[in-house]
């Protein structure tokens, strides 16, 4: 059985760091507990471990970018999740920059993370999404730091699909044809996370700006068609 004492601790430091809303609001504060609680189940149905950095010291509005990290997070697919099980969610209250553990043998700065998500503060939505593509790119497609890689059955049309042409990067004064961000140009790994991120958050946009381009369109379709099974947002 995983260990989520961490996310008890995360409760009890919520709850005190909210003691006047307790006070002046129990409904409120029942229900931010219940919330907690619901996430905790959710990791355990997908075999995922959340654990917190530095939890002593967690803030009510810290703990409040943990519940988005968390409705952000309902809105994958279970299937998609799979690329998960076994891995971490890292909370980590100090202030910095999200970052995925692909491999702590390949990376020399995670020393004692297992493979999964770190999530800084202030956490985004964005940041909780780019994170998991990396983790269902890298280890789902690409098989690097997890051998099982469910989905690398798509490793040839993603490498087509998300490779960095010479031309994008040359004229960088603004976005180039084909990517959804200046971000996205950075290499291929960026990239996929990128449109990843765009296609559940930013659906409109990218659709909007596909209709005149056809890579954009390319990468539309196959988030649609073969990494979320044909479910748009």
């Amino acid at each position: 059985m995983k260990n989520h004492f961490g996310l008890t601790l995360v409760i009890l430091g919520f709850l005190i760091s909210s003691s006047l809303m307790i006070l002046f609001n129990p409904q409120g504060a029942t229900a931010n507990q219940n919330n907690l609680e619901k996430f905790e189940d959710w990791a355990k149905k997908h075999e995922i471990t959340i654990k917190t950095i530095n939890e002593n010291s967690l803030e009510s509005s810290q703990a409040q970018g943990m519940m988005l990290a968390a409705n952000t997070l309902y809105q994958i697919p279970d299937e998609l999740l799979e690329n998960m099980n076994g891995k971490t969610i890292y909370f980590d209250n100090q202030y910095g920059r999200s970052f995925s553990v692909i491999s702590p043998e390949l990376q020399s700065d995670v020393e004692g993370l297992e493979p999964g998500i770190v999530l800084k503060q202030e956490i985004t939505s964005y940041e909780t999404l780019h994170e998991l593509a990396h983790i269902i790119d890298y280890h789902g497609i690409q098989g690097i730091g997890d051998s099982e890689n469910i989905l690398n059955h798509l490793q040839t049309q993603r490498d087509e699909i998300f490779e960095i042409n010479n031309e994008a990067r040359q004229n960088l004064d603004e976005i180039p044809l084909g990517y959804i961000s200046e971000y996205s140009v950075t290499d291929e790994n960026e990239n996929f996370a990128e449109h990843f991120t765009y296609y559940v958050l930013y659906s409109d946009e990218f659709q909007k700006r596909m209709e005149n381009d056809s890579l954009l369109k390319s990468k539309y379709e196959f988030f649609r068609d073969y990494i979320f099974n044909g479910i748009e947002y």
